[in-house]
């Protein structure tokens, strides 16, 4: 879960605020919230995954959840990766994708 306070670290309010989500009890959690002026933005950073989260049925559904998250970030990473890996190819070799050139 993503902290707007703490470095990645939530807080426990925001941790209780976020079983609350999960547990399905959202307008609790939101009037709460709502009472924060970061709690726009921890709605923001973790709304869509607390969303997936709650219609999770059982534990292992939440395990299913969690390692599918995991692994779109690892993916999200890996092309960001990629992309900037790329770009500073392009940069250091600003003439290899150039027509007639030779480079592979």
């Amino acid at each position: 879960m993503f902290s707007a306070i703490g470095a990645g670290v939530p807080s426990y309010l925001q941790t209780l605020w976020g079983r609350s989500l999960v547990a399905g009890d959202k307008e609790g959690a939101l009037l709460y919230l709502s009472k924060f002026k970061w709690g726009k933005t921890f709605l923001k950073l973790n709304g869509e995954l607390l969303d997936k989260y709650s219609a999770c049925k059982s534990s292992s559904d939440v395990v299913e959840m969690q390692n599918l998250h995991l692994k779109q970030l690892e993916e999200e990473l890996l092309a960001e990766k990629v992309s900037i890996s790329y770009l500073l190819w392009r940069q250091e070799n600003p003439m290899a994708l150039r027509s007639g050139s030779n480079a592979c």
